[in-house]
This record gives structure tokens, C-alpha cells and sequence, in this order.
């Protein structure tokens, strides 16, 4: 009766420890793969920058270059939150959180980035309400949200946040006018690397997993709608 129940938390031990080398490896792998194509145009635009022949196109290549740069910073960001989103070390930083200040929080945050687009961002019906919840990914959940609405909204559009509670639960909305998702691509957005086509847009295709992991990690629901 001891061994067995010694068996048991040794299997129970190495079930996990398996788990977590096999999503290391696979973050690992994923990262080494989108990591290649920001840093190899890095290069060849600093190549660029060394053979040009004028001011003008030395100032283009390095143009360039700071925008691979970014890229790279914000996808090494992202991994690495990504990363961080571990069960185990997630139920120990529950805490009461102000549902309304971690929205403005991050609302102001992200306000310049709204401005360069002339995009009206805007904060609508927030009932101040406290919710237990992980402040690092709900701040990272409430960030992507509105930085991907703010990414696919065209220059001039309108990106609002919304808290209403409802029954027994309290519903985050964050609503834009953009040209929104095709049906058929709804699933797959929430898959790590997979973007849209015919979209231009600085990113990596993170973003909306993290928002999802964040999602269930919470026990919480996500509905996207038109």
C-alpha cells in the first residue's frame, strides 16, 4: 500500500515535469522559427545600410532596420508572457483587482498609439466593480484586446472598452468598428503564429492566444462577435 501510493505521486510528479519540458520545447521551437524572419530582413537591411550610395536610401535601410528591431522586441515580449502563463505559479497571485482601473490603466497606455491613427478610443459604461483575478495577465488579456482592435481598425475608427455586469458574472467589451473577422477564421485566430490574410499589420499572431490562455486560466469565457 506505501509503494503504491509512492508510485502514484512519483507518476503524478513526472506527468508534470513532462508537461513542462514539452511546452518548454514547443515555446522554444515556436520561438526559434518567428524569431528567423525579423532578424534575417535586421540583416539585409544593415546591408543595405552599409552599401548605399546616398543619404536618402541609407535613411530608408535604417528606417527599416529600427522597424525590425520593434518586431523582434515586441515578439520576444510576447513569448515570453506568454511563457509566464504557468496553473501552478498563477493561483498563488490571485488577488482583488478594480476591474475599471485595470481597463483605463491600459487604455492610457495605449492612447498613443490610438492618436497616430486618429482612432477614438474611448472608455464606455464601466461599472467599478472588483473581481478576483492575476493583475499581470489581466493586464496583458485587457492590452492585446484593445492593441489588436486599435491595430485592425482603419485611420479614423473607434475603439471603445465597456464593463456591464451581468447576473451572476461581468462582461468586458471591447468593440471597434473595424472590418472585423471573416466567420470561417473566428477558431483560428486564437492559434499562436496564425494571422490573417491580405493584412498588413505589424505583429506576430501572439496576441489573441495569450488573451484566450489568459481567458481560461481565469475560468472565464470568450465570445467574439460582427
Amino acid at each position: 500500500t506505501e509503494i503504491k501510493t509512492i508510485a502514484g505521486a512519483l507518476n503524478s510528479l513526472l506527468s508534470r515535469l513532462k508537461h513542462a519540458l514539452d511546452r518548454e520545447k514547443r515555446i522554444t521551437s515556436d520561438a526559434a522559427h518567428e524569431l528567423r524572419t525579423p532578424l534575417a530582413a535586421v540583416r539585409l537591411h544593415t546591408e543595405l545600410a552599409q552599401k548605399a550610395s546616398n543619404d536618402d536610401d541609407r535613411e530608408i535601410a535604417l528606417e527599416n532596420i529600427l522597424h525590425g528591431i520593434d518586431r523582434t522586441t515586441h515578439l520576444v515580449d510576447q513569448l515570453l508572457a506568454l511563457a509566464k502563463l504557468e496553473p501552478e505559479s498563477f493561483s498563488k497571485n490571485l488577488e482583488t483587482l478594480y476591474l475599471k482601473k485595470s481597463v483605463i490603466d491600459e487604455v492610457a497606455l495605449l492612447t498613443p498609439n490610438a492618436d497616430k491613427k486618429n482612432i477614438e478610443l474611448s472608455v464606455d459604461e464601466c461599472e467599478d466593480v472588483d473581481i478576483k483575478a492575476d493583475n499581470t495577465s489581466l493586464s496583458l488579456l485587457i492590452r492585446n484586446l484593445i492593441n489588436n482592435a486599435i491595430c485592425y481598425t482603419q485611420e479614423g475608427g473607434k475603439v471603445k472598452a465597456a464593463i456591464i455586469p451581468v447576473k451572476e458574472s461581468i462582461d468586458l467589451i471591447i468593440e471597434d468598428n473595424g472590418p472585423g473577422i471573416p466567420a470561417e477564421q473566428r477558431e483560428r485566430v486564437f492559434e499562436r503564429f496564425f494571422r490573417m490574410e491580405n493584412h498588413d499589420n505589424p505583429g506576430c499572431g501572439i496576441g489573441l492566444s495569450i488573451v484566450m490562455r489568459v481567458v481560461e486560466l481565469h475560468n472565464a469565457t470568450l465570445q467574439m462577435g460582427e
